[in-house]
This record gives C-alpha cells, structure tokens and sequence, in this order.
C-alpha cells in the first residue's frame, strides 16, 4: 500500500464531513482525511461516569471525565534558621495541554493510515515545571488500532530530538485514555518538551481533537510522510488535539481526577486562559494535632504570596509546644485547595544572651563591636556598650570583633531558657605591623626596607553592583566558554535576582556573581585585586551554596602570594557538613597566616573531569575585614580614609620599628633572634653590616612596630637568604729591620675584618673572604705598616 499523498480540495457533505480527500493510495481508490463533527444529540459523546472513572483498564489505562479539582503543593518542609522558620514547598500539580479539555470531534483519513500527533513546549514554558516529572498522558481516541505513547526532548519548532518514551498500549475507544508512564521524564526547563502518540489504523478517524482555534506551531503538532509540520500547514484543519501531560513533583496516582490547568495562552498568542489557574499561596501556623481545627490557625499571609518559600519571623514568640504548617494553593477562580502540612517543629523558650563591651585601658564603652555565636547568632554593642541577643539554650562559641581592636573569643557560653546569661567583655586595642619587609644581599651587607605600617588597614569591599564584570581590578579565568539559548554563561558573571531560587536573592542590592552548572567540564576563576593583608583579617562573603556536595564538585577559596602563580586551599565547600546556605549566614576565613604579605583571592569552581558543576553558586557583598578604614575597589590607589577614635580614647604614641635576625629554622623561637636594633628607629630601611660574618646558613629578619604603654605589634618576617662564605687563608712572616722574627706582631685586615698574631717564629695564618684587603701589621716596638691590594681567593693561600 502507498504512503497517503494529500491533495487539498475542500469539499462540504450534507452528513457533516469536513473533508480533504487524499489520493493515490491503494488499487486506485480514494481516502478521505476528514474531521468528523459529531451531530447535536451526540454532544456528550465520551462524558462517563465517576464509576468508569475510578475503574483501571488491564491496558494500564485509565480514563475518565474532567472534574472541579484544585490540587494543593507539595513536599511542604519547615526548618528553623536562627530564630525564624523557613518554610518551602513544591507548586502543584499540572496538566500541561492546549486544547480546551473537551473533545469536539477526530481527525483520520478514512483508510489505513501510520502517522504521529503530539504537542509542544518550547523551554521558555517549561522554565517554572524543572525539575519535576512528566508521569502520565491523556488522550482522546477514537478508532481501534494500535497505539504507542511517545515522548521527545530537545529539538526546536520543526521537529523534536531525542525519543525518550515509545510505550505500547490499548486505548478505550471514543473516552479519554490516561496512560501511566513506565519511566517518568524530568523536565529540565532548558530544552523542548513533546508528546503525544503514534497511531496504526485500519480506517476511520483516530485521533481527537477540540473544536479549536489551533494554538499554531504548540497544540497541533503533526508527523505524516516522513516529516513534522502542523495540522493547519498540512491540511488547513483548525484545532488542537486532545493530549494532556500530567505534571507533578512525585508519583501520578491520582493523576485522572486533576482539572486541566492550561498555560497562560498570550506566551503562544492566545487571547484567553481556558481553565482556572494557580496564583499563588496561602500559609498558616497551627499547633500539630490540629489540622482538622481551621479555627485554630494563625494565618501569616493575607495576601497571597506567588512564592515557593515563606519566613516566620514570629516564631521565637510562640510558646512552647509543637507546631505544623498549612499551605494552600490559590486559583483564579477563587477557590482554595485542600492544606498540605509541613514536618512539626518543637518551639522552646529562648534565653537572653546580654553584657557590655569596653575598652581595656580606657574603661570607656565601644560602640559597634560585632558578636558572632556558633549557630548564627549576631548582636552589635550600641552607644553604651551594650548588646542583647535572644537564642536557643544550649553551650555557644562566641566572637567579639572590632575594627582597631583584637578579636576575643569565648567558648562555653551556657544559654539557658526563659533566663539571662550576662557576660562583660573588655577589648585591646591592635597593633599594626609593617608589610612588605625585603631583604636584598649586596656584597658584604643586607639591605632591608618595608611599607610603615599604618592605623588604617582596609576593609575592602564588592557588593556586584556595578555594570563591569568582573568589577574594577577584579579578573577572571574562563575555560568553559559555553553559552546557553538564555544568554547564561558556563563561568561566572553578574546576574540580578533569579526567580526560580528559593529564598531571596541577591543579599542585597540588585547584582550578585553567579556561576550556572553545566554538561561539561568547569574550572571557572574570580579573582581579587591583589592587597596587603594585616593581621586579624577576616574574608567575609555571602554565598548561596551547597556544602557537603557528593557530586564531585568543588567550590573553592584560595590565597595566592605570589601573584597568582600558585595558590593554597583556604576553604572548600565539598569539606563542610552537608546543607545548603540560602544567603542565610555569611563565610568567615581568617586570612591571618597571610599577614604582611601582598595577596590575591579566588573563588575557584571545579567539576569533575566528565562533566560540568552539578549545583550552582552565588556570592555577594565581599569583604576584607581588617582595623580602620574602607578602601573600595577599584583600587586605583591605596588612599585610605580613618575611621576615627573612641570619643574619650587616648591616641596610642608611635616608637618606632626594631629588627631582629634569626636562622629561618628558629622563626617560632623568638627568644633566639639577635636584636639589630635595641632602640626603636623611625626610618623604613636598615643595613645589616654582619652579614659578612656570619656563618654559612638560611636567615630572615623580622620586624615589629613598638608603641609607647609597652605595646608591640605581631611580627613580619623577611624572604630567606642564604649566607655562603668564600673562605680563602692570608699567611706570612712579619721580620725586624734587621731580619729577626717579630712576636706577638698584630695582623689587622679592613672590613670585613680578619685578624691575627705572630707565633714566636713570627709566622701568621687567617682566613678571609675572598676579596682584595688592605693588610695594617703593628708592634709596640717596631711600629706600624701597611700593605694593600691583598687579594684572596677562595680556597687558595695568599
């Protein structure tokens, strides 16, 4: 039998055929491609009974009439973070279609015909439904024949890609068919979606359709003699077929009984909605035990919320006991859907943490002093000194930190319920040392110069704000150049908020660095401006990360020293206890074995060699904390501005800076170094004139900034050198002016100075570096005389 070839010659017959005829098919004769309208009386053609909806065929379909059903969200969890509530959920349930849920009539050829009906949906809406599953198909036939359910991804307007789903089953005729998938496809948000099915028929008029008008190109997707094209292109038919997708974030074992909800038709053109639609959610707080008790439950939105997440902030003032959540979804027909409840949460009584911070030699109270505890607490001392912070009972670490002060730590701070826990601190105030402390040999000596240290080292600071990216004096290594149809990148760059991300993003202000997964390899660089790191810094930034991750992946911070030509691991996310941080806490690593050097920064994404980052990472408002002033990038000087003193705050007095010498082995014995400077000097460069003299060795020198009230700053410490000696010897007889052995004859070289005394047979012998000496030979008796050009060579007698 030849394939069908149409022929488009519209034809009107008195029994209610629209018809295109089809020609040259089998033995010469006719078929005709028709659109069958059913007569007046006919017009529930299909409808069945709840009864027949609730039976399962042995096919492994089910079928069923459309009923007034709002379904509710799912996976509704709730978390306590600090002392709010976080709660998320999952939107509900879909059908994805574009007919109007109602079968008007069915397109075939009236003979035998193979060809393929499907729908499409292009990623762009599909972008709300990733990461959820396509678990069943719903159809309208009418004609027996053999039938495949078949699903496709990827792809474009013209025809899709990869056939995902080509599943055999056995339709009841003239109803709606339901058939469950053997494998669910995830829908990825990212690439095309169709589905449909595949029909062999013997004649008649197999597949069903609405009663239009087409959703062109979306709900009226047709295969016949070997290529895609439309209904309407094919045989200026005006419908959509009959094909639902029921969408969900689990299993569909209730997927008949869900009202059609249809996309929004203006994404495609279309200039009305067909079913009632979800518009957002209700949430409400309720003690557990009493979800079947509406009357008791607190609601927190009064207004709808488009949201999948919420924030109870209230929930540290309930009392005591356990809680639950409800989450109803909101249609735009005005009907609410049944509550889904979240896990119980116990509520306790919390505890006040309390106390007043001072400076330690001034007693006088500081103002802005930063507390920190384990499990996320934060507090900030007013113009009194005092700060107040209510937590959960339980044993705290606890930091206090200042900008010009020393951090102070406290461990085993006990917060007991309904009780207040006091606990003064008293600060010191921090000392700067130099930077940049470099020892340079030239010949006998070594000369060491440094950057003063200053009262002001820097917080520096990028919040992604900006229109440049990377920002100002920031830098990036790009190794996977991919681009998404989005326009999204496979490296990082700025973005603004991103709607599908739970929780609110960016921290703060409208940009944040983002740095998107992908399906190949990723070994992505944000790079720092380079600075000079003080002591006590701090890197802090906001991350929306995934800790703990098992999928191989790697989201790093390093330090380079050497201006990025190596770098160390100073924290990575793959390391930590497994969880996810929302922008809920920021990152805290000090960077105080870096202090007093010049340092770059990088947030490193790796992935495994085979594929790309699995999770994506967000960071935003990146700070360097360190005592004093703001330097904010770019960093075209290093122009600082002083925060200030403590009103009442005596100004420390500057000395002046000391060195010491040590062997690089003794760097942690301070009690071993040779001072070079027992009184302070007020200049930035020095002269080791021992050098010379030295014995063979690894050395470096350090330096501390001294303060008057017997303060002293934390070291910096130099590069090594290694001293050589090139040791040649000087020997000779020192005789009278009458040729007599001279004793006790002394031998003096200029610097660096070698000496010697005559033996009774007035021979010497020393050693030397090499070099060129002059020689002076003196003896109470005998006088003085001077030899010059006395060369040495190294391991040779002179």
């Amino acid at each position: 039998m030849k394939r069908l070839s149409l022929v488009l010659i519209t034809t009107l017959t008195l029994g209610m055929v629209t018809s295109l005829f089809a020609t040259g098919v089998t033995d010469g004769q006719y078929g005709v491609f028709s659109v069958k309208t059913p007569p007046l009386a006919d017009a529930n053609l299909g409808a069945e009974t709840s009864e027949q909806a609730a039976t399962l065929v042995a096919s492994g379909t089910r079928s069923g009439t459309h009923r007034d059903t709002h379904y509710p969200p799912a996976h509704v969890l709730s978390e306590i973070v600090d002392t709010n509530i976080n709660l998320t959920w999952k939107q509900p349930a879909v059908w994805l279609h574009y007919d109007s849920g109602a079968n008007y009539s069915s397109i075939g050829t009236g003979i035998p015909a193979n060809f393929d009906v499907a729908i499409r949906f292009p990623a762009s809406a599909l972008t709300q439904y990733a990461g959820m599953k396509l678990y069943a198909i719903k159809a309208w036939l009418a004609q027996a024949g053999t039938y495949r359910i078949r699903v496709w991804k990827g792809g474009d307007a013209s025809a899709p890609a990869q056939l995902m789903v080509d599943q055999l089953f056995t339709p009841q005729i003239d109803a709606y068919n339901t058939v469950f998938l053997n494998a669910p496809v995830v829908i990825t948000g990212t690439e095309e979606l169709w589905f449909g099915y595949k029909c062999v028929v013997n004649g008649g008029y197999p597949a069903g359709c609405d009663e239009g008008p087409a959703i062109e190109g979306f709900g009226n997707m047709i295969y016949y003699e070997g290529a895609w094209d439309t209904l309407h292109n094919l045989a200026s038919l005006n419908y959509n077929w009959n094909i639902q997708g029921f969408v969900d974030n689990s299993a569909a074992g209730n997927a008949p009984g869900i009202t059609p909800i249809t996309l929004n038709g203006s994404e495609f053109e279309r200039d009305q909605v067909l079913n009632s639609g979800l518009e957002g959610y209700r949430v409400w707080r309720l003690p557990a035990g009493q979800e079947n008790s509406e009357d008791v439950w607190d609601l927190l939105t009064p207004d709808s919320t488009i949201e999948t997440s919420f924030v109870d902030t209230t929930w540290q003032s309930q009392p005591a006991g356990l809680y639950k959540y409800a989450v109803k979804a909101v249609y735009s027909d005005n009907a609410l859907s049944v509550p889904a409840f979240s896990n119980p949460l116990a509520s306790i009584s919390m505890g006040t943490f309390t106390g007043t911070v001072k400076d330690r030699m001034t007693n006088l109270p500081l103002e802005g002093v930063t507390i920190i505890t384990t499990g996320a607490y934060y507090g900030l001392t007013d113009a009194q000194g005092k700060y107040t912070i209510a937590m959960s009972p339980g044993s705290y670490s606890v930091i206090y930190s200042k900008p010009g002060y020393q951090t102070v730590s406290q461990y085993g701070v006990v917060i007991t319920a309904s009780q207040t826990t006091l606990k003064d601190i008293n600060l010191t105030e921090a000392t700067y040392p130099p930077v940049q402390l470099v020892a340079e040999e030239a010949g006998n000596y070594v000369n060491l110069s440094w950057v003063p240290s200053s009262n002001d080292p820097t917080i520096i600071m990028e919040g992604f704000e900006t229109n440049d990216f990377p920002p100002a004096d920031w830098s990036q290594i790009i190794h996977n150049t991919n681009v998404k149809p989005s326009g999204i990148t496979a490296t990082w760059q700025k973005m603004g908020r991103i709607p599908q991300l739970i929780y609110n993003n960016p921290r703060s202000g409208s940009g944040q660095a983002v740095l998107w997964g992908d399906n190949d390899h990723q070994d992505e660089w944000l790079i720092t401006p380079q600075f000079t790191c003080y002591p006590n810094a701090i890197l802090r930034f906001w991350s929306f990360v995934y800790l703990g991750d098992t999928h191989g992946d790697h989201f790093y911070v390093k330090a380079s020293t050497d201006d990025g030509n190596t770098w160390t691991v100073l924290w990575d996310s793959a390391a930590q206890p497994s969880g996810v941080n929302r922008y809920q806490t920021p990152i805290n690593i000090s960077l105080d074995s870096l202090a007093g050097q010049s340092v770059k920064l990088a947030f490193h994404a790796l992935s495994p060699p085979d594929n790309g980052i699995y999770y994506l990472w967000l960071i935003d408002d990146v700070t360097i904390n360190m005592p004093g002033s703001v330097l904010r990038f770019p960093m075209s000087d290093f122009a600082t501005c002083s925060s200030g003193m403590e009103d009442g705050g005596e100004e420390r007095g500057f000395l002046g800076y000391r060195i010491w010498r040590f062997l690089v082995d003794d760097q942690g014995w301070e009690h071993t170094w040779t001072s070079l400077t027992p009184y302070p000097i007020i200049v930035t460069s020095f002269t080791d004139t021992q050098w010379n003299n030295l014995p063979n060795g690894d050395y470096k020198w350090a330096i501390k900034t001294i303060y008057t009230g017997n303060l002293t700053s934390i070291p910096t410490f130099s590069n090594a050198l290694t001293k050589i000696n090139h040791i040649g010897t000087i020997t000779g007889t020192v005789r009278d002016q009458q040729g007599n052995p001279v004793y006790r004859a002394y031998i003096r070289s200029t610097e660096p100075h070698a000496y010697a005394f005559t033996n009774s047979d007035g021979e010497y012998s020393m050693q030397a570096a090499s070099g060129t000496y002059t020689l002076s030979v003196t003896h109470m008796d005998n006088g003085q005389v001077i030899i010059e050009n006395v060369v040495v060579v190294t391991d040779q007698t002179t």
